[in-house]
């Protein structure tokens, strides 16, 4: 089996401060996804950062999803920005991830189960202020992984989120989760970045 995935990053406002990054290793994929702390006049950079590092690692050896976001979370410090983190390892079967801040990682079963992957992550300090890492690790064999900022979560409903992922294809999985957090003028409320995954 292989994995597919899709992606979509949309600003609130011009780019935004939610970033990601997709990188395929052998049968596997690592999957970043980082939201920059607003306020700080650095956040975008903090998450441009972030994800730019998390996939030069992925490139050159075997990710440790903790290890590779405690090595940013200085390297974010010196910028002086800030970000939400969450990092996906696939492989073989299973998912190995770390995270931190409001970014979050689901796994929504064929049946609409929901594995809320990140559900015990720590909010603060983000990655950049001293961040305490949630390491969490899942067999994934069926359904729709769904790894996104919280500009996802926090303004689409579970259940809106389990529908889109009963559609059949990705795409379509992933416009309906960006239409469930569209205001009636087709603004967002906040900057969004996710992806989607299955195997095939």
């Amino acid at each position: 089996m292989s994995l597919a995935h899709v992606t979509r990053v949309r600003g609130a406002a011009g780019a935004g401060e939610d970033r990601l990054a997709v990188v395929p290793r052998g049968n596997g994929l690592v999957i970043a996804v980082a939201d920059g702390a607003g306020g700080t006049g650095r956040g975008a950079r903090a998450a441009e950062l972030a994800v730019a590092r998390l996939a030069a690692a992925a490139q050159q050896r075997e990710l440790d999803p903790t290890a590779a976001l405690k090595a940013i979370d200085p390297q974010l410090a010196v910028l002086g920005g800030e970000a939400a983190v969450v990092v996906v390892a696939i492989s073989g079967r299973e998912i190995r991830g770390a995270s931190v801040g409001d970014c979050a990682a689901w796994i929504v079963a064929p049946d609409g189960a929901v594995e809320m992957l990140t559900a015990r992550q720590h909010r603060k300090p983000l990655v950049g202020g001293g961040a305490t890492v949630l390491a969490f690790h899942a067999p994934f064999t069926t359904g729709t992984l769904v790894v996104a900022t919280d500009g996802l979560f926090s303004y689409a409903s579970t259940g809106r989120i389990t529908a889109a992922c009963a559609k059949e294809s990705l795409d379509a999985v992933a416009d309906a989760l960006m239409s469930a957090v569209e205001l009636p003028t087709g603004a967002l409320q906040d900057d969004v970045a996710l992806v989607v995954c299955r195997r095939t």
